[in-house]
């Protein structure tokens, strides 16, 4: 949850979604076959 929130400040413009995307390519899950939550599961 640490660095989702520094994502979400250090990308002010992008959305909840993107911010998990970017967050999911730089740790290496990206195309593993692993799914990008949705914005109502990150939010909840």
């Amino acid at each position: 949850m640490f660095y989702f929130t520094l994502a979400l400040c250090l990308f002010p413009h992008e959305s909840y979604r993107s911010a998990m995307k970017i967050l999911m390519s730089v740790f290496g899950r990206g195309g593993q076959g692993y799914r990008v939550p949705t914005t109502g599961s990150i939010g909840a």
